[in-house]
């Protein structure tokens, strides 16, 4: 299978396969999806709980072999206040998809 077209604005062509272009380069700027995976608590989680949550999970993601893993894959690190504001930005929820 090839691949059409990436639909990332941020990161823009994929590291490894610098040929795919992006739906921006071929007419359709704007067009994005993006997806991303975290953890997170219940709400009202003691502050101490989520601190030491946070250094745990820090300390597995600067593991060489888990930084080596991430690099092998279109994957980011990045830290609760990202995040934080991913999951309450308005324009990263589907809104207007078309419907065919």
């Amino acid at each position: 299978m090839n691949p059409l077209r990436r639909t990332s604005l941020a990161g823009g062509r994929d590291r490894e396969k610098g040929r795919v272009g992006t739906l921006a380069e071929s007419g359709l700027p704007g067009f994005e999806v993006v997806g991303f995976f975290g953890v997170m608590a219940p709400a009202g989680t003691p502050r101490e709980i989520v601190t030491r949550l946070n250094g745990e999970f820090g300390k597995v993601l600067v593991r060489p072999d888990i930084r080596e893993r991430f690099a092998s894959q279109p994957l980011e690190v990045c830290g609760p206040r990202l995040l934080r504001a991913a999951v309450n930005d308005p324009g990263m929820q589907f809104q207007n998809v078309p419907r065919w």
